[in-house]
């Protein structure tokens, strides 16, 4: 895993690996059940194929929804803030009647 630059992970990166682990085992588990049916009840091959994209629809997006809550946070945490500063407006690009 890939270190932050205080010498940890970042919770970011944990996020990642820990989502992407638990999306790729539960689309493996749905899979072998589909294949598994198919093998078995071959009048039944389709039966999950429905199911498995919802699934794998729901999952990624619980990924993309954690990842984005994580980056939000660790922004606020100063982990990648941005410094603001004073914009001045001068006199001199004012219209002026005359």
């Amino acid at each position: 895993m890939r270190e932050d630059k205080y010498g940890g992970q970042s919770h970011l990166t944990r996020v990642v690996y820990r989502d992407g682990a638990v999306y790729y085992i539960y689309i493996f588990i749905f899979s072998l059940a589909n294949i598994t049916v198919g093998l078995k009840l071959p009048q039944y091959a389709v039966l999950l194929a429905i199911p498995q994209r919802a699934v794998h629809s729901v999952l990624a997006c619980r990924v993309v929804l954690h990842v984005r809550k994580q980056a939000l946070r660790d922004s606020f945490e100063g982990v990648h803030s941005i410094s603001l500063t004073t914009i001045r407006v001068e006199d001199s690009f004012v219209a002026r009647e005359e």
